[in-house]
């Protein structure tokens, strides 16, 4: 695997312009984005946040940095999702996590993004979506998804065309123009 050096493509001019994005705004986004899962017959959690496609759990965990990274390795190693059937709790095996960090990019960000980008295994189940305010309101998401999941991918198209978010596709190549 390629050694080159992980880098979120923002200049510190950039960044600066950047503010985090508030929890609420980002479990607001997932809310939406389940309804529209819902609408393409996926099943979804009212209370989690992991949507269920083609018989395999994708799982969403919002977080603010930082995040240490040995947690975060474990974790998403791990890579499991809290399941109610029947009334119990269950805990089973998500195919897909997908990280998504409500501060502008950082050192942090950079560090995880090289944990995901130095194991092949956790390339192909992790996706990092880093989301932060623009100065002038709009959200910018920096994505690192090499991953299978066509839930993942109709997340990134929702944001596009739903949400009107600005993108970049990875992190490792991200050069985002931030504009109002």
């Amino acid at each position: 695997m390629s050694q080159e050096p992980i880098g979120l493509g923002l200049s510190l001019n950039e960044t600066s312009k950047l503010r985090s994005a508030s929890l609420s705004d980002i479990v607001s986004i997932l809310e939406l984005f389940k309804a529209e899962c819902r609408a393409r017959g996926w099943h979804i959690s009212r209370n989690e946040d992991w949507v269920k496609a083609d018989n395999e759990y994708h799982n969403f965990i919002c977080a603010r940095p930082p995040i240490n990274t040995y947690s975060f390795r474990k974790i998403a190693e791990k890579a499991k999702c809290i399941v109610i059937e029947r009334g119990a709790y269950t805990i089973v095996d998500a195919a897909y996590t997908a990280w998504l960090l409500s501060e502008p990019p950082t050192q942090t960000q950079e560090e995880l993004a090289k944990v995901i980008t130095e194991n092949q295994a956790l390339s192909e189940k992790t996706a990092l979506y880093c989301l932060s305010n623009m100065a002038k309101g709009g959200i910018v998401c920096l994505i690192l998804n090499r991953t299978q999941s066509r839930v993942f991918k109709f997340f990134e198209n929702f944001l596009k065309s739903k949400i009107n978010k600005v993108f970049s596709r990875d992190i490792n190549k991200a050069q985002v123009t931030v504009s109002a």
